[in-house]
């Protein structure tokens, strides 16, 4: 019988110090492929229905679902009519195309202003004609239980975005290197799916005007009293109100399914409660007010140097110098953490319905008063060259005495 000494011989000549590596096996199968997808399918949706849900709405501006419809679009290019696309849109009020750079002396019977939707909010304007907008159903939907945008033109409207935002992603990382495929991948997903369901929520805030209105012509017409604007008869009214209760519920499943609880910064609450702080070094872009929401020309982006709430009017202090009252809309864009910038989806809404508490940036004390004086300088600097160059060519010789200020 060995001795326990001998038997621990044995073990020491049999050990081994590198162990050999397990062989990973790789399933052939695509169900961790298709697992991987859907997990990332219900990420791109949560966003986007988070996105749709924050993005501001103006109600004054869609008050009844006869405003929405489709219209083409036309670029710089100027392209041909057959080329253009659909795009999904809202009818102005004619006052809303004053300060415009279009005819304002348009004949209200042939053309109509449009303001297109992309993505969450309303852009550009466009004087079109009127022939070439249609409704927001295309006439494809029969009967009142499902009213929603026309199916067939929404599908081509999101393919062809998808196609475009892939294109221009790719095309940007072509420079640097290249890009990042989920990115590729998941930003048109979101970009379309969040605007479907915004647009469904217009939609909806639309119908649910509508309805509020036409409640109110009903109220009216029992107590017998005037009303400004009679429907044709009780069967149209009554079609009407069937139409947008059916709208409403409809939109208000899509947008608010699995929508969670505990979210203090929903689309109801977000006027109740401020819960979105605004602080200096913070990045904003707003439209000019003494210019139209949504012209480019009027847009401005700039950084908040200093926040003052115990001001009367202008409680933000940007870096342009310009000052704006607290019932013009911004939107945050970056935020300041931690000494770094990062960007953030903001909505739109009003300065005073943000958290607004004191502070101001370091070494930041007149950043918009010197901001002022460089583009001054700049200019008087450039009309100095141009006066000098002139007088050279006039044989006046060095005019640098005419000059009244020093360089």
């Amino acid at each position: 019988m060995p001795s326990d000494s001998e038997s621990s011989d044995d073990d020491s000549l049999d050990f081994s110090p590198f162990l050999k590596k397990r062989k990973v096996k790789h399933s052939s199968s695509s169900d961790d492929h298709l697992l991987k997808n859907d997990n990332q399918q219900e990420t791109v949706e949560d966003s986007a229905k988070r996105k749709a849900q924050i993005a501001y709405i103006p109600k004054e501006k869609v008050t009844r679902p006869s405003l929405l419809g489709w219209s083409k679009k036309f670029g710089k290019s100027r392209q041909k009519k057959k080329q253009a696309d659909y795009y999904p849109c809202r009818e102005c009020h004619p006052d809303e195309g004053i300060g415009l750079d279009i005819d304002q002396g348009w004949d209200r019977n042939k053309k109509v202003l449009v303001q297109f939707i992309e993505g969450t909010e309303f852009t550009s304007r466009a004087l079109i004609s009127r022939n070439q907008l249609i409704p927001f159903d295309n006439g494809e939907i029969n009967g009142n239980s499902e009213n929603i945008w026309s199916p067939q033109l929404m599908n081509n409207c999101m393919e062809r975005l998808r196609k475009d935002r892939r294109k221009k992603l790719k095309e940007k990382g072509n420079g640097k290197g290249t890009p990042n495929s989920d990115r590729v991948n998941n930003e048109p997903d979101l970009f379309t799916r969040s605007m479907e369901l915004y647009m469904q929520r217009v939609l909806g805030v639309a119908s649910q005007e509508e309805l509020t209105q036409l409640n109110k012509e009903k109220e009216l017409k029992l107590t017998g009293e005037t009303e400004p604007s009679q429907p044709s008869s009780e069967q149209e009214s009554s079609s009407n109100l069937s139409q947008a209760s059916a709208i409403v519920s409809q939109s208000q499943e899509t947008i608010l399914e699995d929508s969670s609880s505990d979210d203090d910064c929903n689309v109801f609450s977000r006027e109740k409660r401020k819960c979105e702080r605004l602080r200096s070094g913070d990045v904003i872009e707003y439209y000019a007010p003494i210019g139209v929401f949504g012209d480019k020309r009027f847009h401005r982006q700039t950084t908040v140097q200093a926040v003052n709430p115990q001001k009367k009017d202008f409680v933000l202090e940007l870096e342009n110098g310009e000052f704006i009252p607290k019932n013009c809309k911004v939107r945050r864009i970056e935020m300041l953490l931690r000494g770094k910038k990062k960007d953030v989806e903001g909505s739109w809404k009003e300065i005073q319905a943000y958290k607004l508490l004191k502070a101001r940036m370091k070494n930041q004390e007149s950043s918009g008063i010197t901001c002022s004086v460089k583009r001054i300088k700049a200019i008087v600097s450039k009309n100095q060259q141009e006066f000098l160059k002139k007088s050279k060519e006039l044989g006046m010789g060095d005019a640098t005495d005419f000059m009244a200020f020093k360089r």
